[in-house]
């Protein structure tokens, strides 16, 4: 198999096991990644592999290990923590193929079920919340892997989702735009200087589709 090679930060792939949030008691910023960024070694496949989740087709394929961390120190609903993902990457034709394997010790595929509330006689959103995985790739503007850091850029995203897009075989390709000036349909958040008018995250982005594996399996260790 062919051989090259891709220079990708290592802030570009994020996973949320479960939804972090940034409520809590004065959560630090991690800082920024410094020095040369992470080579990721990436063939040419002979054959496409069978987008099921399962790793037979990967065998041959040689893997990336990245290390992973919350983007902010101290937030405790960042319950995932520090980890670390293979990474596979192959490509064939006009077709990249990626396969991201990390270790959990649960399956989270359901997403905010509504739950009858007796009391209130009415159905709310429950607190479950999705696997997510995302690949994250700056665009323009200064990147940080934190939204909340005050700097403008834009991000182009592929963003897997347990129980939103995995059964339909899907991820969606979104874009992440952070921006110190008013955006139409976005939602303001107070950056981490204290700037209320820091970050402006759109809420409606144009959702497109990419093909991605149907199925995501519990680890067993």
């Amino acid at each position: 198999m062919k051989k090259i090679m891709f220079l990708i930060g290592l802030a570009f792939i994020t996973i949320f096991y479960l939804s972090g949030s940034f409520a809590m008691a004065k959560p630090r910023p991690r800082p920024e990644p410094t020095g040369e960024p992470q080579v990721i070694q990436v063939v040419k496949l002979t054959k496409a592999p069978v987008l099921d989740g399962e790793v037979s087709d990967w065998s041959s394929v040689p893997g990336n290990k990245i290390k992973v961390n919350p983007a902010f120190i101290g937030d405790e609903k960042a319950r995932y923590g520090e980890g670390e993902v293979l990474l596979k990457v192959g490509y064939l034709g006009e077709n990249v193929y990626f396969l991201a394997q990390w270790k959990d010790s649960t399956l989270n595929n359901t997403h905010k079920n509504f739950i009858w509330d007796e009391t209130q006689k009415r159905y709310r959103a429950g607190k479950d919340r999705e696997d997510r995985f995302i690949f994250k790739f700056h665009m323009s503007g200064k990147y940080s892997t934190s939204k909340l850091a005050g700097w403008a850029s834009v991000s182009d995203v592929w963003h897997w989702k347990a129980y939103r897009s995995n059964e339909a075989g899907l991820a969606h390709d979104k874009s992440h735009i952070v921006s110190n000036v008013k955006i139409a349909k976005s939602k303001k958040h107070i950056d981490q200087n204290g700037k209320k008018s820091g970050c402006l995250v759109p809420r409606t982005k144009a959702i497109r589709y990419i093909n991605q594996s149907a199925t995501r399996k519990k680890s067993k260790t």
